[in-house]
């Protein structure tokens, strides 16, 4: 279970990013297929992946997911 994340939704797909699972802040990506009913894990397609990151915002423009604000390590 994941608290302080964001999600979108993009053509039937609601991807879930960042936020607390277990007490442990998140950068990964999970999706939920709402065609297939199945959720799945999204991989990283380059080396440069945000940091971990809770409390803050996202949108979708153009079928990309942005993000903004919110907390890191450091607070």
């Amino acid at each position: 279970m994941r608290d302080e994340h964001t999600a979108v939704l993009n053509d039937g797909i609601m991807y879930v990013f960042g936020g607390f699972e277990r007490g442990v802040r998140q950068n990964s990506i999970i999706c939920y297929d709402f065609n297939t009913a199945e959720w799945s894990e999204v991989n990283a397609t380059s080396s440069v992946c945000p940091p971990t990151r809770a409390g803050h915002s996202a949108c979708v423009y153009e079928g990309k997911m942005y993000i903004f604000g919110g907390k890191d390590e450091d607070n």
